[in-house]
């Protein structure tokens, strides 16, 4: 009895995990691949390569400055290299990527969101939406910092009311 509970239990989320991955046909995967292009998400290889570079590069030029400039630029086509390479072979980011965005849109609503990317709005978006981005996580910091004299009186006056000492 248990050990067919466990057959059929098995069979159960084996065959949930294959409809969830035939949920992502062709045709939407192309479209899930279009749309990241569309909205500029490829950009991360370029972004993640210069993060790999310069680490190295910073790494290996404490350990050992004399090295010519020729070895760093070098490093930085490599990485470059086989970041863009790998980021469109099978199993690469893009085929990561296509699983993600399958898993939470339909194929209709990949549809859409190409639609609105291919507007005239939706172009604005992806080229102001990196600056907005930035100036919000900026406007984001500098607003945490000034709650942050509140945020400690507060907390104080609580752990006081509380009877709670932090002095020693």
């Amino acid at each position: 009895m248990a050990k067919t509970f466990i057959t059929l239990t098995l069979i159960f989320f084996f065959s949930l995990s294959f409809a969830a991955a035939e949920d992502l046909t062709p045709e939407k995967k192309a479209d899930i691949e279009k749309l990241i292009r569309i909205t500029g998400s490829m950009k991360i290889a370029e972004q993640m390569a210069n993060i790999m570079s310069r680490h190295m590069t910073e790494t290996v030029k404490a350990e050992r400055p004399d090295l010519p400039n020729k070895f760093f630029k070098i490093v930085n086509e490599e990485v470059s290299r086989v970041i863009n390479e790998r980021m469109v072979a099978k199993g690469g980011f893009l085929d990561l990527a296509a699983s993600i965005y399958g898993k939470y849109f339909t194929h209709k609503d990949i549809k859409g969101l190409l639609a609105f990317y291919q507007s005239e709005l939706g172009i604005k978006t992806i080229r102001v939406l990196p600056q907005v981005m930035q100036e919000s996580w900026t406007a984001a910091q500098l607003w945490g910092q000034a709650l942050r004299p509140l945020v400690v009186e507060r907390v104080r006056q609580r752990l006081h009311e509380e009877g709670i000492d932090l002095s020693s």
